[in-house]
């Protein structure tokens, strides 16, 4: 794993730490916009790790993410669907 990647998921993890500890004293619109953030920086880690680059937009990370896993079979619907569906509780709040 090169390091860009690492520091990616090093990043989500701290940020999932984050959203369960906001879960867990009723921080749930909080939580929500966190766990949209943690599987945003997974999607960049497995970006850079693939291609070598960087997305910096949100709808670019969303573009590659999905381009990457479409023909992937460890993919399924559910995980090719992570970035829109966090998104969606990023938005309304859970």
């Amino acid at each position: 794993m090169t390091p860009e990647a690492a520091r990616f998921l090093a990043k989500a993890a701290d940020l999932e730490k984050r959203a369960r500890k906001m879960l867990e004293v009723g921080l749930f619109e909080d939580a929500g916009r966190e766990a949209y953030l943690v599987a945003f920086h997974a999607a960049q880690a497995l970006i850079f790790e693939r291609t070598g680059k960087l997305s910096k937009s949100h709808k670019g990370v969303h573009t590659e993410y999905l381009r990457l896993t479409r023909v992937e079979s460890r993919f399924d619907a559910n995980l090719r669907n992570v970035l829109s569906t966090s998104y969606n509780l990023k938005s309304i709040g859970l």
